[in-house]
């Protein structure tokens, strides 16, 4: 999987679209202006790390690395179910994590601003709706159970 600029004309190989031990897997991506951001996971033999990416696509600079979830993954499986991004590079997401040693899983909204060395998380519970996330200007907002939660993104 590819992100590209247009104004520039370069393209940066983002990961793979497809599951595979030797490549990292992109999903899901958002893109808003010059900036991307993605699910960047790394598969291992009984565990799944996922981190959120968010890329400047005029000149392919990594700005930001943040863990899907605050969760340890020993023997356990990361996964990114939304995220939206602002054209200033600021990022919300859910993520979720599921352990093979216990049961349930934890689920947890996050954001960071554009400059952020830090996320901060907004949301957590096994009610937060995985796919739910979607981004208004800077107002983000997110399922829990039958109600809808809302955040500023910094």
């Amino acid at each position: 999987m590819f992100g590209c600029s247009f104004a520039r004309g370069r393209s940066f190989r983002l990961g793979s679209a497809t599951r595979s031990i030797q490549e990292s897997r992109v999903d899901p991506v958002a893109v808003a202006g010059n900036y991307a951001a993605y699910g960047l996971s790394n598969f291992g033999v009984d565990t799944v790390r996922t981190d959120v990416v968010v890329r400047r696509l005029s000149d392919g600079t990594r700005l930001a690395d943040f863990p899907a979830t605050r969760a340890a993954v020993a023997e356990g499986f990361q996964s990114v179910g939304s995220l939206a991004v602002r054209s200033d590079g600021a990022v919300g997401w859910i993520g979720s994590e599921r352990s093979i040693m216990r049961r349930g899983q934890s689920i947890e909204v996050h954001s960071a601003g554009a400059a952020a060395s830090a996320d901060r998380v907004l949301d957590s519970g096994s009610q937060v709706v995985p796919q739910s996330l979607r981004l208004h200007g800077s107002l983000l907002t997110w399922k829990h159970g039958a109600a809808t939660r809302h955040a500023t993104l910094p």
